[in-house]
């Protein structure tokens, strides 16, 4: 199943679609600007969100526990991907350049992912922004994320971090 949010929306408020388990997929309209608070969180069948980069702000927890979710790019306009915002879901993880910071736990439990890219415009990373991601191999093994930093050895030292559990490695 499908929503059509009509064009005057410009604001998808808190909770407006939490725990719909029958929604799959969601295209987002040019008129909405703001994702609030946990508003797809537990969506367990969305497999596809389009968002369009007139997004500045998407609240806590917004796709929180979507592990279907698949299909999606964070908007361009982002600066701030805050606390558990895609949390436990399975989609690529790709940080748009300009994301200044990335809330604690951001894309904690992503059991598909190999491969972040952490742009140069970050300069603050939350406690377990990746915690506990990777994937899974026919053994049963957790293969290790790699963290890449676009810039220098000296730049990553710089980025303001609270410290996490080693279940990613960094490399320059």
């Amino acid at each position: 199943q499908s929503i059509d949010i009509p064009n005057s929306v410009t604001t998808i408020g808190e909770g407006a679609f939490a725990g719909c388990s029958s929604l799959k997929s969601i295209d987002i309209p040019n008129s909405v600007e703001t994702i609030g608070p946990s508003a797809f969180s537990g969506c367990d069948s969305l497999v596809s969100v389009t968002m369009p980069n007139t997004i500045t702000s998407i609240g806590d927890y917004a796709f929180y526990g979507c592990g279907e979710l698949r299909d999606l790019k964070i908007p361009n306009r982002i600066t701030h991907i805050g606390r558990k915002v895609f949390a436990r879901c399975n989609c690529a993880i790709n940080i748009p350049e300009g994301v200044v910071s990335v809330g604690p736990g951001a894309f904690a439990d992503h059991l598909f992912t190999t491969r972040i890219i952490v742009p140069l415009s970050v300069k603050e990373l939350g406690y377990g922004a990746f915690a506990n991601c990777g994937i899974l191999s026919r053994g049963g093994l957790k293969l290790q994320t790699t963290i890449e930093y676009a810039g220098t050895k000296q730049q990553w030292s710089q980025i303001q971090r609270e410290e996490y559990d080693n279940s990613t490695d960094v490399f320059n």
